[in-house]
Formats: C-alpha cells, sequence, structure tokens
C-alpha cells in the first residue's frame, strides 16, 4: 500500500495529479523568466538560482502532496501563495523598467509572469476542490 492511501485500490484523483502537473509547469515558466532576464541583462546570473529553489520546494512538498499527506497539501498552499505575492511585487518593479528597456523585454517579463501566477492559482485551485477532501482526510 503505498503512504498516505487508504487502501490498495485508492490512486492520486486526476485534479491531484494535474495540481502537481502545474506546480511543475510554473517552475518551468520561472526557470524561462529567469533566463530571459539574464539573457536581457536586466538581472545577474544568479537570479538563475531561484527556479531551482522553487523547483526543490514544489518537489519537496509536491511529492507528499501527491501520496496524499495533509501538511503537504497546506505547505504547497503556503508556498503557492509566497511566490504569487513576490511575483506580485516583482510585476510592480517591472512596470519601472519601461523606460529603461525595450518594451518587448519587458511586456515578455510580464507575460511570464502573469502566466506563472495563473499557473500557481489554478493548481491551487486544482488541489482543493472538495472531491479531493476524502484524498487528504
Amino acid at each position: 500500500m503505498a503512504v498516505g492511501m487508504s487502501s490498495p485500490s485508492a490512486t492520486v484523483p486526476g485534479a491531484v495529479r494535474t495540481s502537481f502537473a502545474l506546480y511543475m509547469t510554473a517552475a518551468a515558466v520561472s526557470a524561462a523568466n529567469a533566463a530571459a532576464l539574464v539573457h536581457f541583462h536586466l538581472a545577474p546570473g544568479l537570479v538563475l538560482v531561484n527556479p531551482v529553489v522553487e523547483l526543490v520546494l514544489y518537489l519537496g512538498i509536491g511529492l507528499p502532496m501527491r501520496s496524499g499527506k495533509l501538511w503537504a497539501r497546506i505547505g504547497m498552499f503556503s508556498v503557492a501563495l509566497l511566490f504569487i505575492l513576490l511575483n506580485l511585487l516583482y510585476t510592480h518593479g517591472l512596470t519601472s523598467a519601461f523606460g529603461s528597456a525595450p518594451t518587448y523585454q519587458v511586456v515578455l517579463l510580464l507575460v511570464l509572469v502573469s502566466g506563472k501566477v495563473a499557473l500557481l492559482g489554478a493548481a491551487t485551485w486544482m488541489m482543493y476542490r472538495p472531491q479531493n477532501q476524502v484524498y487528504f482526510g
């Protein structure tokens, strides 16, 4: 029997699998954003550490979440909320870059950040759907 599952026939609900996939996609978008920042010379190469930290957090908490651990579900919500808030602050900072960087670069970065915020919101919503209550209970 898998850890966190109530019976051998229990499987991971589709919404939980989708949530995990959305978190992994958000980590990939974060990597693309960091690469764009470095490529456009808007941030030092050290910014490439951010997506690695995100991926480690998403995997470290997300895998137990997929196994039905309630603490991991709450942890993923907390991490997602933190990254959403940080990305909203980052978006506010990007709007001041319109004068100093080419418009297409800033717009691309805004699209990436907006997509990441949407992915994190959707992943969290999928994880907290009512039919998943039994799985995490």
